[in-house]
C-alpha cells in the first residue's frame, strides 16, 4: 500500500520548553462577525415586563403592538459569564481543518474519498480540496502518525495544543437583519484574544500553527473565513489572527522546509 508522504515517526528536538503558552489575538476585517451560541441558532423572543401580565394583556388586545410587548427576535453571538466570546474549539477546527485542506501530507481531507453533497460549490471553488488517498491514519501503522493528527489528536490520539476562548476586548456590537431575524454580531476593528498553550512544541508544529493561523512570513497575515454567513455574503466572517511569538518566520521556515512540496495556499475569498 502507497503511503502518504511526509509522515513521522517520533520527536527528538527538545530545544524548546515541555509547555509552550502564547497569546492569540482575532481582529475582525470584514463588516460584521457573528459566532452562534448554537450550531442550528433559532431567535430568542424575550417579554418586556411582568410575564403573566403581558401575556394577559396581550391576548385580550384586539390589535396588539407586538413591540410593545416583545423585544424583537434575536440571534445571539456565543457569551460567556465574561462576555462574548469566539469558543476555543471553533479556533482549533478552523485552524485544523485548514491545515488539512492545505497539506497534502494530512492523513484527512473534508472531502475523505468520497464526493460529498454538503459542501457548497463556493466551499469548493474557494478551497480546492484535493483527494487525499485516505482519510484514515491507522492504515500507516501506529509509527507512522500524521503531522496535524499528532499536534492536533484525534479519536485515538490526545490533543498536544488547547485554544481558551478568545474573549472579546474591544470594538462595538450591533444587530443586523438577515432573512427577517436579527442577528447579534460585532463590528468591524473588534478585537479579541485567547491563548494557545502547546504541549512539548517542536519547531516545525509551531510553524505549522502559525501557517494554519494564516501566517505567511514577514509580519503578514492572511485575511481568513470564520463564522455564519462568510460564504454567503462578504460583509461577514473575515478575520486576522496573530500569534505573539518569538522567532515566527524561523518556526514557519521549519514547516515550509520539512514539508516542501506537499503544502500549497488559497485565497479565501471569491468574485
Amino acid at each position: 500500500m502507497q503511503r502518504l508522504p511526509s509522515h513521522t515517526i517520533i520527536y527528538t528536538n527538545r530545544s524548546l520548553p515541555q509547555i509552550m503558552k502564547v497569546q492569540m489575538t482575532l481582529s475582525v476585517i470584514s463588516e460584521y462577525l457573528h459566532i452562534s451560541e448554537d450550531p442550528k441558532p433559532l431567535p430568542s423572543v424575550k417579554v418586556k415586563g411582568d410575564v403573566s401580565k403581558v401575556i394577559n394583556e396581550f391576548i385580550s388586545s384586539k390589535n396588539p403592538n407586538l413591540d410593545a410587548y416583545f423585544e424583537r427576535d434575536y440571534v445571539k453571538f456565543m457569551s460567556t459569564e465574561k462576555g462574548l466570546v469566539i469558543p476555543g474549539n471553533t479556533v482549533k477546527g478552523a485552524i485544523r481543518s485548514r491545515l488539512e485542506l492545505l497539506m497534502d501530507c494530512a492523513c484527512y481531507d473534508s472531502l475523505g474519498n468520497r464526493p460529498s453533497k454538503s459542501k457548497s460549490n463556493r466551499y469548493i471553488s474557494i478551497y480546492h480540496p484535493r483527494r487525499k488517498n485516505s482519510d484514515r491514519f491507522d492504515q500507516y501503522k501506529s509509527k507512522y502518525i500524521c503531522y496535524v493528527c499528532n499536534l492536533f489528536g484525534n479519536a485515538g490520539l490526545a490533543s498536544r495544543v488547547n485554544f481558551s476562548d478568545l474573549e472579546f476586548q474591544e470594538g462595538k456590537v450591533d444587530f443586523v437583519p438577515i432573512k427577517g431575524t436579527l442577528y447579534e454580531v460585532v463590528r468591524k476593528g473588534s478585537i479579541f484574544k485567547g491563548n494557545v498553550i502547546l504541549d512539548n512544541p517542536q519547531p516545525h508544529e509551531i510553524g505549522m500553527l502559525l501557517y494554519g493561523s494564516g501566517y505567511r512570513g514577514q509580519g503578514k497575515w492572511k485575511t481568513l473565513l470564520l463564522g455564519r454567513f462568510k460564504y454567503e455574503m462578504k460583509e461577514f466572517g473575515r478575520i486576522k489572527f496573530n500569534i505573539q511569538i518569538n522567532n515566527a518566520d524561523s518556526y514557519l521556515n521549519s514547516f515550509l522546509t520539512l514539508h516542501k512540496g506537499h503544502v500549497h495556499d488559497v485565497e479565501e475569498d471569491w468574485k
